[in-house]
């Protein structure tokens, strides 16, 4: 299995991009769904 650099990205809930980014990646990506009012997010964010 060959390694990849991590990358981030900050997405809206209207970018349009969102499926170039995540739907049609060629390698697996995990998704961080995150809102300011929720405890368990900020629990979670730093551990992703």
């Amino acid at each position: 299995m060959q390694l990849t650099r991590k990358k981030s990205f900050n997405v809206s809930s209207n970018d349009r991009v969102y499926g170039k980014r995540f739907l049609n990646s060629q390698i697996p990506v995990i998704v961080n769904f995150h809102a300011e009012w929720c405890d368990p997010c900020h629990i979670l964010t730093p551990k992703i």
